[in-house]
């Protein structure tokens, strides 16, 4: 963690590019704008059946992670780690598969800057 008193120590840390003009002196030009939640954007969370099995695999998920851990745990060569990369990935993919079932609607979602289990920031940056 980096703690700043004011903007000019901020400025240390974190790029003017990437700090909004309003708040922190940066070059930021972006105003916040709340986008309402349209009807019917969380209906997949009604559906229980997908979200149970969803849940299910990723339980199996666990237990796989869990033994490819300990493997790799017992292994200080290396080995066993390629296993539990893929089950991670695996992890990764199938917890984005079932978000629209277990989490609303986000408003970085309603934004497009979440999408697809990526984030993808964008900056309207003013020249100085």
């Amino acid at each position: 963690f980096v703690f700043t008193r004011n903007n000019a120590e901020l400025h240390k840390v974190i790029p003017r590019e990437r700090l909004s003009i309003t708040h922190y002196e940066g070059l930021d030009d972006w105003t916040y704008e709340y986008v309402p939640a349209t009807p019917g954007e969380n209906d997949a969370m009604k559906d229980t059946a997908t979200k149970e099995t969803l849940l299910a695999e990723r339980h199996a998920l666990e237990v796989r992670f869990d033994e490819a851990t300990r493997n790799w745990n017992k292994n200080i060569d290396g080995k066993n780690s390629s296993e539990r990369d893929e089950i991670a990935k695996q992890f990764r993919e199938q917890y984005t598969r079932m978000t629209p079932y277990v989490r609303a609607t986000s408003l970085y979602q309603r934004w497009g800057v979440a999408k697809d289990g990526q984030v993808h920031w964008t900056y309207n940056v003013k020249s100085q």
